[in-house]
């Protein structure tokens, strides 16, 4: 599709719903809304080496980095990991045909908006947990917009993570069916700055503001308030916010793990004991 008739199906297509309630997400207080966080773990590569860490507070750091992959994140509604879903497909695009100030950081490098890769890199970071593969939109006075559609449902027990750098801007997301349509009476969420919890001390060594890092929540599908299989989002990012978010699912209890297993050792012993018989 060329970029201009992109911008004019998102004129009518790239905003929410007329019928959808705005839920404001709060990071903290009596009004908050996010599940929280106590450890989040992250497979880190900087320029002094790569390894495992472990976060039990927030950081303070502000490190570049060029790979900051999600390995697990304990919440209050459980442990949840990165959850690699389908590459999407990214539908009613508006951006502009060219800015400096927007491009998509993945793969280790950088794909700016005038590319012709650059809506293919923009879907390979909503489904990669790296947290430093992000939507960088900086200086513009253009509001993008687009749909996620990831072609199947998701199951409403799956949560969202959600980033941007230094947390200080806007931005909405909205949920779409299957077929990447808007859900009647659904919910859309609304982010700014007082929708992060946790700062996970790294940003993209290649941003030219890599001294801002990633600030992340983690936010349940019961927030958007339907009991239609949720397929896609609809993003309008109305505050130059650098974010991306990813689908988490929880991590099965280990006492269901050993329920599992012992079910399965009785279920082998029971059929060896009628071959015997």
């Amino acid at each position: 599709m060329a970029r201009s008739l992109a911008t004019f199906v998102c004129a009518i297509a790239c905003t929410t719903s007329v019928n959808a309630n705005i839920v404001d997400i709060v990071a903290s207080g009596p009004n908050g809304n996010v599940a929280t966080i106590s450890q989040v773990v992250l497979d880190v590569t900087t320029t002094a080496g790569s390894g495992i860490v472990t976060q039990n507070t927030p950081s303070n750091l502000n490190l570049e980095a060029t790979r900051a992959v999600l390995e697990s994140i304990n919440t209050s509604a459980g442990r949840l990991v990165a959850f690699n879903a389908d590459t999407p497909t990214i539908q009613n695009p508006n951006f502009p045909n060219a800015s400096a100030n927007i491009e998509v950081f993945n793969n280790g490098g950088a794909t700016n908006v005038a590319s012709p890769d650059f809506l293919d890199a923009l879907a390979g970071i909503h489904s990669s947990g790296d947290l430093v593969e992000y939507l960088r939109v900086d200086g513009t006075n253009f509001t993008p917009g687009w749909d996620i559609v990831y072609g199947t449902t998701f199951d409403p027990s799956n949560f969202l993570v959600v980033e941007e750098r230094n947390g200080n801007t806007t931005f909405t997301v909205e949920p779409l069916d299957v077929a990447g349509q808007s859900i009647a009476g659904a919910n859309t969420l609304s982010f700014d700055n007082n929708s992060y919890q946790w700062d996970i001390g790294y940003a993209n060594a290649l941003d030219p503001n890599s001294n801002q890092s990633q600030v992340l929540s983690v936010l349940s599908f019961d927030l958007f308030d339907t009991t239609t299989p949720i397929g896609g989002f609809r993003i309008l990012n109305t505050g130059n916010a650098d974010f991306k978010f990813f689908i988490a699912t929880a991590a099965p209890e280990p006492s269901s793990l050993a329920l599992l297993a012992f079910s399965g050792v009785i279920g082998v012993f029971r059929r060896r004991r009628s071959r015997a018989s």
